[in-house]
């Protein structure tokens, strides 16, 4: 007896499978380093967390962190990655879609942020592939038992949050309604009990802290969109704003199209469709979801109704414009999203990279980090690392209970707005994980002084391959330098005994293409140094290396020292910056009055959470002296600021009490104080900045905050004084990085500062008064060592001395230009230290209307005891 297979599968036959695969390898490893850059997802942090844990993501982490197939492709989210291909290819299929507009809908899913973002370490697309498979059961209703067992067994294992996006499925099946409801009952339920459990997994995996209060983090996990306090129309407009960076507006018109138009054997699944989308909207509203998270669930179900609205122009063309409609379809479909992610590459090293983070577990031996992306907290959790959300309450707790706290990168900035203080420490990898890490075709420049390979040792020596160096002809006592491309041949590399210098000019060829800027690698007087267009980038007397992007553009600068694996540092740059989590926050919870915050305070930050452009945040600063206010943090870009300031001696009084009534501010609360500047704060897009923080740029006597009520479901805000009073002196940025750069010591500017400002790709910052002071953290148990460059202004009879002190003790009584000073033992104290730059006037030049004390174009400390 004959058999026979359905339309589609007949179809899906006359394409060979290898011809498939090699259809979806090729968009993996064409599009390698081409990773867009996550979507701004206000997710609670123990949602991440619990979602971390979860059984088959935490077997993904692994394979990815030991299997890795290079810094860029990790074979396990590949896989999911073609899985979701195939899936997509075959529902478009099984529509009737002709095989080239299925190929195209196929490959827009897979070139969009949210499906090949997840091809990076720490990310995964298990959830999209989930909600795949219940499409697939629409389209193809002989596989339902398969949707079934995704929904009831591959939900909670691999994604509780795709449980929502397959539901809309269910009501295909051919089933009993009743049986349907209770399918679709039982996969949500078993979805929120697997959310649960992994909060609580996650909570208990962190010893510090007890087991009762974990209950207090089940709402954020199973709404997790709550505790961002967005009302429902802002998160429809974000999820709205996900969707059309994801797939472009020409794939939501065409998505539309074939929503609503097509013929009678495509009606139950555009039906489906659509209730999908509506069940995506409600759960975005409701908060049950993240809106970026509950966007990228739509798209399995977009890229079936994409195809079919390809189907439907393709197929209003006649004649000879036929096979140009077809070619700007595929073209536009698969292209317009890549070229479009070519502009949001990432820089070609990570922190998040695997050779590094195994190399970096050990560091964290006992302790927990605190990070505060999913992916670096997911690659931590692979590598075995205790990892802990940004969460004040839980943090404040384990450094209670003794539990010593890291951070890394972008949490370090969030935790110094919840009052906390972070003591930097240096952070290190053997050279051949920095190496082995290198994006292929990555453009790096290195320089090695005689005998520093040595160091090295095989694995290093053996890495250094990538670069076209070879051990066997290349003396580890030699000098070497090298200006190469990652795993790409035609990189130029020099040998010498004692120095060496090689050149690589500007608009010079060398795979994989022009230099856009010239590149020098030399090393002499034992010296290794990297250069680009003559502006210094690295000295350092043993290895000095910088990684290049794409235009040219230095974007990690490293040195090495010698010790076994030679060592390089990785917190050279604030992206990977590592610090200890110490001390008390200082922070009042918002009430329905406004908040004081008490002297002495030179920097708050505030939440805006609860704000939107018809209700700021509004702040009061009063100061004796003239404040030169900033906001700054990682979000402050988000963020519209308006300032008015009072002079009370002006005649001011009387337009301020006019303003605080308006407010409804009392205005007996700013105590006294010359000047009153008043800060009005609010979201300036649809993504809102968490918290920013406010410096007063000179002595604040009273703060005063008024924040709007708390918005839809919202927890309570908080305004929180920061241990430091100020922002780094020069932004913390250096010109150049040297073997000094990891026994950099944080100088925070306190009084008498303005703003730093950046010309010609070199930071400087003015003082404003004739005494300006910063702070820095020491223990007064070795002497320091400051590196400055400053001058006085001139009044016209040349610059002015510069006289600096430490803790009011004078180390230098007229000092000008560069130099070193060193700061003996005596004049430290334990904890917190105070530098002054003093000159004998402020000048006030013709071109500018500040008043200008000491132009300071560095200004470093150096503890020479940091290893």
């Amino acid at each position: 007896m004959a058999t026979t297979s359905s339309p589609p599968l007949n179809r899906l036959a006359r394409w060979p499978f290898a011809v498939l695969v090699a259809w979806a390898c090729l968009l993996v490893w064409g599009l390698a380093g081409r990773q867009p850059a996550s979507w701004p997802d206000p997710a609670a942090p123990w949602f991440l967390d619990a979602q971390a844990r979860l059984p088959l993501v935490s077997l993904l982490d692994r394979s990815d962190l030991w299997l890795g197939l290079g810094p860029d492709v990790s074979p396990a989210a590949a896989l999911v990655f073609v899985l979701i291909g195939l899936t997509s290819l075959t529902i478009a299929m099984g529509l009737g879609v002709t095989p080239p507009m299925a190929l195209a809908a196929s490959g827009a899913l897979l070139a969009t942020r949210s499906a090949w973002g997840s091809v990076t370490p720490g990310h995964d697309a298990s959830a999209l592939l989930l909600v795949s498979v219940g499409v697939l059961t629409v389209a193809l209703p002989s596989m339902r038992h398969i949707g079934m067992a995704g929904l009831l067994v591959g939900a909670p294992l691999a994604a509780p949050t795709a449980a929502w996006a397959m539901t809309p499925a269910v009501a295909g099946w051919p089933a009993t309604g009743r049986a349907r409801r209770t399918i679709a009952f039982a996969g949500v339920a078993l979805a929120l009990a697997s959310s649960a459990l992994m909060a609580r997994v996650a909570w208990a995996d962190v010893s510090c802290l007890s087991s009762a209060p974990w209950w207090g983090r089940l709402e954020e996990v199973l709404y997790p969109a709550l505790s961002t306090g967005l009302s429902p129309w802002t998160a429809l407009r974000q999820l709205a704003a996900v969707l059309a960076g994801d797939v472009h507006p020409f794939g939501l018109v065409v998505a539309a199209l074939g929503l609503v138009t097509g013929g009678t054997e495509t009606l139950s699944f555009r039906r489906l469709a659509g209730v999908a989308v509506g069940a995506g909207l409600a759960v975005a509203a409701a908060g049950v979801l993240p809106p970026a998270h509950a966007a990228g669930l739509l798209l399995p179900w977009w890229a079936p109704c994409f195809g079919l609205g390809l189907q439907q122009v393709v197929d209003a063309a006649a004649g000879r414009w036929r096979g140009l409609v077809v070619v700007f379809a595929v073209t536009i479909a698969v292209g317009a999203p890549v070229l479009r992610h070519v502009t949001v590459v990432p820089g070609p090293w990570a922190l998040t990279t695997p050779q590094t983070m195994r190399a970096m577990a050990p560091e964290w031996t006992g302790g927990v980090v605190v990070a505060a992306d999913a992916a670096s907290r997911r690659r931590l959790h692979g590598a075995g690392v205790v990892t802990l959300p940004v969460d004040s309450v839980a943090i404040q707790a384990c450094l209670a209970n003794g539990q010593r706290v890291h951070a890394l990168g972008a949490s370090i900035g969030h935790l110094e707005a919840l009052g906390f203080r972070a003591d930097d420490r240096p952070l290190t990898v053997p050279l051949s994980a920095m190496l082995r890490d290198l994006r292929a075709g990555a453009r790096v420049a290195l320089a090695a002084a005689p005998g520093a390979l040595v160091w090295a040792g095989p694995p290093g020596l053996s890495a250094l391959t990538r670069l076209g160096v070879h051990a066997a002809t290349v003396p580890a006592t030699a000098a070497l330098g090298a200006i190469a491309s990652a795993d790409v041949p035609g990189g130029r590399v020099a040998v010498a005994r004692d120095g060496v210098q090689v050149d690589l000019d500007s608009g010079e060829d060398q795979p994989p293409g022009p230099v856009p800027v010239r590149i020098s690698a030399d090393v002499r007087a034992g010296e290794a140094r990297i250069a680009q267009a003559g502006r210094p980038l690295v000295r350092s007397a043993h290895v000095a290396i910088s990684v290049f992007d794409t235009i040219g553009d230095p974007v990690f600068r490293t040195t090495a020292r010698p010790s076994p694996g030679l060592p390089v540092a990785v917190a050279t740059q604030p992206q990977w910056r590592h610090a200890v989590i110490v001390g008390e926050p200082s922070c009042r919870v918002a009430g329905a009055s406004a908040i004081t915050m008490p002297p002495p305070a030179g920097r708050i930050s505030v939440p805006l959470d609860s704000a939107s452009r018809a209700r700021p945040v509004v702040v009061y600063l009063a100061s004796d002296t003239r404040p030169e206010v900033e906001v700054s943090g990682a979000d402050s870009a988000a963020v519209a600021m308006e300032q008015e300031r009072f002079d009370l001696t002006a005649g001011d009084t009387a337009r301020l009490e006019t303003r605080t009534d308006a407010d409804a501010v009392d205005r007996a609360a700013l105590g006294p104080g010359r000047f009153i500047v008043r800060i009005q704060l609010r979201p300036s897009g649809i993504w809102p900045a968490p918290r920013v923080s406010i410096i007063a740029g000179g002595s604040a006597t009273t703060w005063l905050v008024r924040l709007p009520p708390p918005g839809y479901g919202a927890a309570p805000s908080t305004v929180c004084r920061y241990a430091t009073d100020g922002l780094r002196v020069l932004r913390g940025q250096s010109t150049v990085i040297d073997d000094e750069t990891a026994q950099d010591v944080i100088l925070s500017t306190r009084d008498g500062w303005h703003p730093a400002e950046q010309a010609g790709g070199a930071v400087f910052q003015w003082t404003g008064h004739q005494s300006a002071t910063a702070t820095f953290r020491a223990e007064a148990s070795r002497p320091r060592r400051l590196i400055l460059d400053v001058v006085g202004a001139d009044p016209g009879t040349g610059p002015q001395p510069v006289t600096v002190r430490v803790n009011g003790v004078v180390v230098r009584a007229a000092w000008q230009g560069a130099g070193r000073l060193e700061i003996p033992v005596g004049v430290l104290r334990s904890g917190e230290n105070e530098l002054t730059l003093e000159v004998p006037q402020v000048v006030a030049p013709p071109h500018d209307s500040r008043a200008l004390g000491v132009l300071v174009r560095g200004l470093r400390l150096i503890d020479p005891g940091v290893p």
